[in-house]
């Protein structure tokens, strides 16, 4: 019974949308957004460099977090974002235009962006490929795409914390790998709440085949991690724990610790360095 009244409350709250508003950003602005700014502003700034950019385009804006890029290599700047508060950010950062639209219907003639940033907005859009499609539209010859996005292999991670996460789901969670039905209910049934509205996690080479079948040339793939996912970085301290004369622990207590430590840095080292386990694909694209 307490399974379905979730299932029954997860469709209700995907039924709704997601309420993109102020708490939301100021939520992730400490977390995700503070820890993605690096590798992400670096990124944009290598592919939009250098470019004579007319228009850009900010697609999922928020509080135009990458405004100052932006702005440095563009003549314009166009903002679009579903919540109007992060659009009246925009504003005041200097956007020239900025649209309180969804993405699957944006207000922007055919072929009058020269560049497209959209950073962690893909996973929240139900129909992503509408957003794919109207992006390629939008977009002049030979103009640039730099998306990011979220992997599906973490999503077990945010799934395990669930309560009504079982045992038998790990089995849910692998048949993810071979088919997207099973992926994208698996991410709407564990993930949605927790991660702010995540209808998808994505195969790096599933995505990169999709952009493409839209008409895109893929210049760049790249997967990177953000954050540790096993957050077992106690593991190193207890490691020195058990050396340090200064701990004062007693010769059994220190016997016991050095596995455990061994343990943590190994399974947190592994877990973060495996090809596998990245959080985010960075793919750069071309208009064909």
């Amino acid at each position: 019974m307490r399974l379905r009244q979730h299932r029954v409350q997860m469709k209700h709250e995907m039924n709704e949308a997601f309420n993109y508003n102020s708490d939301y950003f100021e939520g992730i602005s400490g977390t995700w957004t503070k820890l993605s700014y690096p590798f992400i502003s670096k990124n944009l700034i290598q592919n939009i460099r250098g470019k004579k950019v007319n228009r850009s385009l900010d697609l999922g804006c928020g509080y135009g977090v990458y405004a100052e890029v932006l702005l440095d290599h563009s003549a314009e700047v166009y903002g679009l974002d579903i919540s109007e508060d992060a659009c009246n950010v925009c504003r005041e950062k200097g956007y020239s235009k900025v649209f309180n639209a969804n993405v699957d219907a944006i207000p922007i003639n055919d072929g009058t962006i020269d560049f497209v940033f959209t950073t962690e907005v893909l996973e929240h859009i139900l129909d992503y490929d509408k957003m794919l499609s109207e992006i390629h539209r939008m977009l002049s010859k030979d103009g640039t795409l730099v998306l990011t996005t979220t992997c599906y292999s973490t999503s077990i991670f945010v799934a395990i914390n669930d309560p009504q996460f079982r045992l038998r789901n790990y089995l849910d969670y692998f048949g993810g790998f071979f088919s997207k039905k099973t992926r994208d209910n698996f991410v709407r049934k564990f993930c949605f709440t927790f991660l702010g509205g995540h209808y998808h996690g994505f195969l790096p080479g599933k995505l990169t085949k999709k952009i493409t079948d839209m008409g895109f040339t893929v210049a760049e793939k790249k997967l990177f991690t953000v954050h540790e996912l096993l957050f077992y970085k106690d593991g190193k301290n207890l490691f020195k724990k058990v050396f340090l004369k200064e701990t004062g622990w007693p010769l059994h207590k220190r016997v016991l610790a050095f596995p455990a430590s061994v343990f943590f840095m190994t399974a947190n080292f592994l877990v973060n360095h495996v090809f596998a386990f990245k959080n985010n694909i960075l793919i750069v694209a071309k208009k064909a």
